[in-house]
C-alpha cells in the first residue's frame, strides 16, 4: 500500500436519499439514483472549481441509517454515483458509507478507483478490513475516527489517517498530538467544522473535512 498524501481541506458531498431509504419512497429507484448522481457531479465540479483538491462522498440522505451493513440497493446506487463523480473530476475522492459499513465503502472504492474511505470503530473492524484490502489489492487509504485511546489507536488500528469528530474531549486530542509526534499520521477534524474553528484547528497542525458552507470555511482556513 503506497502512502497517499491528501490536502488539509477535504470537501464533503452529502448525497440525497438513495433507493431503498425512506427519503426516496416517492421516487422510482432509477429516478432517485439519477437525482442524487446529478447533484453529486454538479457539486463535485463546483467544489473543484472553488479550489478543493480532494472530495468525499457520504450517503447523508439515507436516514435512519443501518448500524452496520447497508442494503444491496444502497451499495449499488452508491457505486454508480461514485463512478460518475470519478469520471467528472480529477481530484482524490473518498467515500463514507453511513452509519459505518466499512466493507461496503472499501468495495465501492476499490471498483470505482477512489483513493480513500472514512470509517468508525477501526480498532474492532480493522482485522477484517485490512485483510480485505490486501485481498482486493486495493490502493485505498483508510481514514479512521479516533478512539478514546489514542496511543493504542496509533499503534494497533492500521489507519492511514486520523479523523477527530468535533466535540471530542480536549484531553483525548492532547493525547493524540503527543502520541502522534513520532507516528506523524495526517489528522483531520470533521462533523461540524465551522469557519470560527479554523484558527484553532490550524494551530494544532490539523486539516478539516468540510460538510457545509464550504467556501466560507475554506476561506477562513486560508487566512
Amino acid at each position: 500500500m503506497k502512502k497517499l498524501k491528501l490536502p488539509n481541506l477535504i470537501g464533503t458531498i452529502q448525497l440525497s436519499a438513495l433507493p431503498g431509504s425512506p427519503g426516496s419512497r416517492d421516487l422510482h429507484p432509477t429516478d432517485a439514483v439519477r437525482i442524487a448522481g446529478l447533484r453529486a457531479v454538479k457539486e463535485a465540479r463546483e467544489l473543484k472549481k472553488a479550489g478543493f483538491k480532494a472530495l468525499m462522498l457520504e450517503n447523508t440522505g439515507d436516514t435512519p441509517y443501518f448500524e452496520r451493513s447497508v442494503s444491496p440497493e444502497t451499495l449499488a446506487s452508491f457505486a454508480f454515483i461514485a463512478a460518475a463523480v470519478r469520471e467528472a473530476v480529477s481530484v482524490p475522492l473518498g467515500i463514507r458509507v453511513l452509519r459505518n459499513d466499512s466493507r461496503a465503502a472499501l468495495a465501492i472504492a476499490a471498483v470505482t478507483g477512489l483513493e480513500f474511505i472514512r470509517v468508525r470503530g477501526l480498532m474492532t473492524t480493522g482485522a477484517e478490513l485490512l485483510r480485505e484490502r490486501d485481498r482486493l489489492g486495493a490502493e485505498v487509504a483508510i481514514l479512521a475516527d479516533l478512539s478514546n485511546d489514542p496511543r493504542s489507536f496509533l499503534r494497533e488500528s492500521g489507519a492511514d489517517g486520523v479523523i477527530i469528530p468535533v466535540g471530542i474531549a480536549a484531553e483525548t486530542v492532547a493525547a493524540l498530538r503527543a502520541a502522534n509526534a513520532k507516528t506523524k499520521l495526517p489528522v483531520w477534524v470533521a462533523d461540524g467544522v465551522r469557519d470560527s474553528f479554523a484558527r484553532e484547528i490550524q494551530s494544532m497542525g490539523f486539516g478539516a473535512l468540510i460538510e457545509s458552507n464550504h467556501r466560507a470555511v475554506a476561506k477562513a482556513f486560508k487566512k
